[in-house]
């Protein structure tokens, strides 16, 4: 059976002004997942490739550097347990189509992992095709629906927590496609969620 997942994934976004421009996202440290049909939930924190190891200018929003990652395990000691939980199994990211896919692909290429056949959908896209001019990030949205968590923001389970609210939310209103593929039709129209 297909399961749903959301999914956030924290990185060093070295601070150097220009992360986002050179599309090199290798450098996952954390990633979360809650399966949104029964509210489970995985995290990892994650020790991140060699060329991050004691670098000074990580992004400080997380707030993870190399002192607090440094003792952690990297991404294949914990890839096995990730790659049969997403395998064949449909993932929602918020802008996974503009971040989260390729962190997550190019975090695993780096260790030459063998990859997990995952169907994305991103919350972001959705809104953004649904409310052309609307605010699309995640903050803008669950402060929205009255869920945001300022706190804890940029923490990848907080984030994920939110977004599964959020997904739930959206799932309610007709404006939002969500079908990734006609032959899903019938699995979404079942879904329930926690």
């Amino acid at each position: 059976m297909v399961k749903l997942f959301v999914l956030d994934i924290e990185t060093v976004a070295l601070s150097d002004g220009n992360y986002f421009q050179k599309g090199r996202f290798n450098d996952m440290i954390s990633l979360a997942i809650v399966e949104l049909n029964t509210g489970q939930e995985y995290y990892w924190s994650l020790k991140p490739p060699k060329e991050y190891h004691d670098t000074l200018n990580w992004y400080q929003g997380h707030g993870m550097s190399w002192e607090s990652q440094k003792d952690k395990p990297t991404l294949p000691d914990v890839w096995q347990e990730i790659f049969s939980t997403l395998n064949n199994n449909i993932v929602i990211a918020h802008n996974a189509f503009g971040f989260d896919m390729e962190a997550f692909y190019q975090s695993a290429k780096e260790y030459e992992l063998k990859l997990p056949n995952i169907t994305w959908l991103d919350t972001k896209y959705q809104i953004a095709k649904a409310e052309p001019n609307t605010n699309t990030s995640l903050k803008a949205q669950c402060t929205k629906y009255g869920f945001y968590d300022g706190d804890n923001h940029h923490n990848a389970l907080a984030d994920a927590r939110m977004l599964a609210k959020l997904v739930k939310e959206l799932w309610r209103q007709p404006k939002y496609q969500w079908n990734p593929e006609p032959e899903l039709s019938e699995f979404w129209k079942s879904k329930t969620f926690v």
